[in-house]
C-alpha cells in the first residue's frame, strides 16, 4: 500500500467517525421537528397553507406527509448508527431533499415579501416570522445530512466498534443540546415582543 492510499484510507476512517455525530444530530432534529408538528398539527396545516405554494386540496396531505417523513428519516438515521445496513446508511439522502425543499420554500416566500408566517418547524406561533436565518439553518442541516452519507461502497459496510459509536452519539447529542440551551438562554433574555422571533429552527 503506497503512502497516498494510506492517507486516503485514514481520511475516510476519520470522516466515517464524524458521520455518527452528524447522523445523531440530524436524527434528533428531524424527530423533534416531526413530533412538534404532530402535537400542534392544526397550526402546522395552517402554516403550510400560508406558504401559498400548494393547491388547497394538497395542503392537508402534504402537512401529514412532512412530519411522517421526518420521523421515518430520523428513526432511519438512528438505526444506521447502531447497524451498518446497506439501506439504512443512506437515510440521510431523503433528509437532503427535505431540507432543500424547505429552504427553497422559505426563500420563495422571502422574495415575495410574505414573511408574516411561521416556518412551522418546532412549534408554530401567529407571531413567528420568516427570516433569512431560517434559510441559513436549513442549509446547515442540509450540509450535515450530506456528511451522513457514505463516501464509497467500502465505507458503507465498514465495521465500527461500540466505543466509537457511543462517542459519536454522545457528541451529537451534546452539540444539539448545547444549541438548544443557547437558544433558550437567549430567548429568556429577550423582551416578550421579540421572543417569538427567535425560536430555533
Amino acid at each position: 500500500m503506497d503512502h497516498s492510499t494510506l492517507i486516503l484510507r485514514n481520511l475516510i476512517e476519520e470522516i466515517t467517525s464524524l458521520r455518527f455525530i452528524f447522523r445523531t444530530m440530524v436524527a434528533i432534529i428531524l424527530i423533534a421537528s416531526g413530533l412538534s408538528k404532530l402535537i400542534d398539527y392544526r397550526r402546522f396545516v395552517e402554516a403550510v397553507r400560508r406558504f401559498r405554494l400548494l393547491p388547497s386540496f394538497a395542503v392537508r396531505p402534504v402537512a401529514a406527509a412532512i412530519p411522517a417523513g421526518e420521523l421515518a428519516i430520523g428513526v432511519g438515521l438512528c438505526c444506521s448508527v447502531a447497524w451498518s445496513n446497506r439501506l439504512l446508511v443512506w437515510s440521510g439522502a431523503p433528509a437532503i431533499v427535505l431540507f432543500a425543499i424547505f429552504a427553497s420554500a422559505v426563500t420563495i416566500n422571502l422574495l415575495r415579501g410574505n414573511t408574516d408566517i411561521s416556518c412551522g418547524c418546532f412549534g408554530s406561533s401567529k407571531e413567528d416570522k420568516l427570516t433569512w436565518s431560517v434559510v441559513g439553518r436549513a442549509s446547515c442541516c442540509l450540509l450535515a445530512s450530506i456528511v451522513t452519507l457514505p463516501l464509497d461502497s467500502q465505507s458503507v459496510m465498514r465495521s465500527t466498534n461500540l466505543i466509537e459509536k457511543l462517542s459519536g452519539i454522545f457528541v451529537g447529542v451534546s452539540v444539539v443540546a448545547a444549541i438548544w440551551l443557547t437558544r433558550l438562554i437567549r430567548m429568556a433574555a429577550l423582551p416578550p415582543q421579540l421572543e417569538s422571533r427567535s425560536r430555533w429552527y
